[in-house]
């Protein structure tokens, strides 16, 4: 059950030769007693929708017209699990196409924050300045300590305080909170255990990098299959450019 919902508006610069294009998306934290989990506001209101739905026992075209325009806008395609299934254990779920939802289990996670001097207001909270390096970026964050959360979006937690705004040093990624509600009845934190294929953390990053750069790639993930023709003609389109969140 999450006793708090908190939202985070994020940023991601795609091509390092440009950043005046910036992929956005309106993310959510669900914070419970022993887990948390973040994901894509659009996809976690998709997946409501979809029970719902389910449950009403209405047809697929009814089912697909009502969530279809959600998963349009929805951006961000992880979702992540913290403490789960134990703790200090991440859980990290994305699905590809016809593929299905790929699944990998990290425990590596590592976050050696540094708390650094400096105060600033944001979001009308006070916050406090910490520093960490993660996966090959550096990271800024601003927490807030009258907020008792050791909780943040991503990855991010551990600080003293919920974190309110954290951007890396070359402004190519970043998050900041735009809403915050405590839930006056517990909310479901919902996480997929069934029907996920289960990899490794190198084969999900390898089938991300080859859906975001190669669109024959992409035409066959999203179809399960491709012509001769469709596929020539996707070969000959220039490779997009790829900026991960986690660089190594």
């Amino acid at each position: 059950s999450a006793h708090y919902r908190i939202y985070y508006r994020m940023y991601l610069v795609r091509d390092t030769l440009d950043y005046t294009k910036k992929t956005e998306a309106q993310t959510v934290l669900f914070v419970g007693k022993k887990l948390s989990t973040f994901l894509d506001y659009y996809q976690f209101r998709s997946d409501s929708l979809y029970n719902e739905l389910a449950a009403a026992h209405k047809n697929s075209t009814e089912v697909l017209s009502a969530i279809l325009p959600l998963q349009r806008v929805a951006n961000f395609k992880l979702h992540i699990a913290k403490n789960y299934p134990a703790k200090n254990e991440f859980t990290f779920q994305q699905k590809f196409g016809s593929l299905g939802i790929f699944q990998y289990l990290d425990k590596g996670v590592r976050l050696d924050w540094k708390l650094e001097g400096g105060v600033q207001t944001i979001k009308g909270y006070e916050c406090k300045k910490a520093t960490c390096h993660y996966r090959g970026r550096d990271y800024i964050a601003w927490y807030a300590p009258e907020i008792p959360l050791t909780d943040g979006p991503y990855v991010f937690t551990g600080l003293p305080g919920l974190i309110i705004k954290i951007d890396d040093t070359k402004n190519q990624v970043g998050f900041t909170l735009n809403g915050f509600k405590k839930l006056d009845s517990k909310e479901k934190i919902y996480i997929k255990e069934e029907e996920v294929r289960n990899v490794s953390r190198e084969e999900m990053r390898k089938t991300e990098r080859n859906l975001a750069t190669s669109p024959a790639a992409m035409l066959q993930l999203l179809s399960g299959k491709v012509s001769t023709e469709t596929e020539n003609s996707a070969r000959r389109l220039p490779e997009r450019p790829y900026n991960p969140i986690e660089l190594e």
